[in-house]
């Protein structure tokens, strides 16, 4: 998966639904930076077994993205931890 390209379009599609979202409806935000391989390493160690490799792959170019889709969030290593992310609304 070129997962710079799919978050690439993925922004481009919410920066559309945000320009004809008059009333604020949706969130607008931008995913997370990129988990280092360090995070990853402690996450795997945490959860005691290894990440689904594409799911691994998406957070070594976004840790997460809230309001992804709507309200719906993609999963940073943080929020294993219970940690909330730093993102803010646009």
């Amino acid at each position: 998966m070129d997962w710079k390209k799919e978050i690439a379009i993925s922004h481009l599609i919410k920066q559309g639904i945000a320009e004809i979202d008059v009333n604020g409806l949706w969130l607008n935000t931008l995913p997370e930076v990129a988990a280092s391989d360090e995070q990853l390493r402690n996450l795997e160690a945490y959860l005691g077994y290894e990440l689904n490799y594409q799911y691994r792959s998406f957070l070594s170019y976004a840790n997460g993205w809230r309001a992804f889709s709507g309200y719906i969030d993609i999963f940073g290593v943080d929020d294993f931890f219970g940690r909330a992310t730093s993102s803010s609304c646009d």
